[in-house]
């Protein structure tokens, strides 16, 4: 479980181990410590967060707010990381969590290390949970979340032609959807009548939701929208009327969800018992997340990899973990986009697990990574 691992991760994980051993004792073998509800997840990972994140690093300005987007009203979380920047690059985050754990605070340490090694604003996006609100809700989440962004960039002081997406483990592969969502329509192929149907099938009725497009094969449609108020309020203009994104930075992204229901890489073998995700536990919840309907798995507002055309997206960044699950699935990706003509960073974190980027207290390579995401996302949006 912990062989050819990073020596400090090995060191922070060993207690489950000794935990799991003294279970065993006093229950007997083939005993395992017992998982605890939904609520008690979303507190554990609150608390993992607060206990090995590092510091609160100081930001200029952190600022909640509620987007009224063309989607449903989205709490986020703005980040600024200097007062005198005028009209920065803006990464909007994702955070992650299997779909179903996580929000605003979870990651709080994360985007502002983010914020400050790419000098730029982080916007934290507060999406939509399974179950409560299974698949496509957190997906047209982050679609319509990052539209009002670079709608509303003149009331962030932001600058809306250099917007990026980010994310981490199923923050990425919301990110990748976006990427893939809102790229210039000149650079994509046209939808088939099989793949409308099938976004208009799995379009969930809200009443926040106005004429919006349903995102296509790998793209969103065009929709005719006004502009926004000044300050924006409410809906998007039109996709072309907006700039393309200028990036999308995927942490250990899950990128394939048929994994959820049928193995497909081999690090789900390699890596399937490594803390502090299992390959049970990962495809638990991409299930989860897809209210155990397969055929969900194979639509590109899930699986991103297996959208038809990926050219026109924004340049990638892609981090993999060596020792995690989801590790070749990031590494498909990143080899899909590069085949589809697209700038790719493909960088593997050797004898890493899943979620080290959340570690900044435990693992003294984390301020690498931020470096790296920092230099690379700068060079985007220079």
């Amino acid at each position: 479980m912990l062989s050819h691992m990073h020596p400090q991760l090995a060191a922070f994980f060993q207690y489950r181990v000794e935990q799991q051993k003294l279970l065993e004792q006093l229950d007997g073998p083939g005993a395992v410590m017992p998982m605890p509800d939904l609520k008690g997840l979303r507190a554990w990972y609150k608390m993992f967060g607060q206990r090995v994140g590092g510091p609160v690093l100081e930001v200029a300005e952190v600022r909640d707010f509620v987007a009224e987007t063309d989607e449903r009203p989205l709490h986020m979380r703005l980040y600024r990381p200097q007062a005198d920047l005028a009209a920065p690059p803006c990464l909007v985050y994702f955070h992650g969590g299997g779909w179903s754990m996580g929000d605003l605070d979870t990651h709080d340490r994360v985007c502002r290390r983010l914020a400050l090694a790419a000098q730029a604003v982080v916007i934290s996006v507060d999406y939509g949970l399974s179950p409560e609100l299974p698949w496509p809700q957190a997906a047209h989440d982050a679609i319509a979340a990052t539209r009002w962004i670079q709608a509303s960039a003149g009331s962030l002081a932001i600058d809306a032609h250099r917007v990026g997406v980010a994310g981490d483990s199923a923050g990425g592969n919301l990110a990748a959807i976006v990427a893939l969502a809102l790229r210039p329509a000149a650079d994509i192929l046209p939808q088939s009548d099989d793949q409308a149907r099938t976004d208009s099938q799995h379009r969930p009725a809200n009443r926040h939701r106005t004429d919006r497009p349903s995102p296509g094969n790998g793209h969103a449609q065009p929709e005719n929208l006004p502009p926004p108020d000044s300050p924006p309020q409410s809906q998007s203009p039109q996709p072309e009327n907006l700039p393309p994104l200028v990036a999308q930075l995927l942490i250990y992204p899950a990128t394939d969800l048929r994994s959820g229901f049928e193995p497909h890489y081999p690090s789900l073998t390699d890596n399937a018992d490594r803390p502090p995700l299992s390959t049970a536990q990962m495809r638990e919840h991409m299930r989860h997340y897809l209210d155990e309907q397969p055929e969900h798995a194979h639509h590109w507002q899930a699986s991103p990899l297996l959208a038809n055309d990926h050219r026109g997206a924004a340049p990638a960044l892609v981090i993999t973990a060596g020792l995690d699950p989801l590790r070749d699935d990031g590494i498909a990706y990143a080899q899909t986009l590069s085949r589809a003509g697209v700038d790719v960073l493909l960088r593997n974190y050797a004898g890493h697990t899943h979620g080290f980027v959340e570690m900044a207290g435990v693992l003294d390579t984390v301020p690498d990574a931020f470096a790296l995401m920092g230099q690379w996302f700068r060079q985007q949006a220079a």
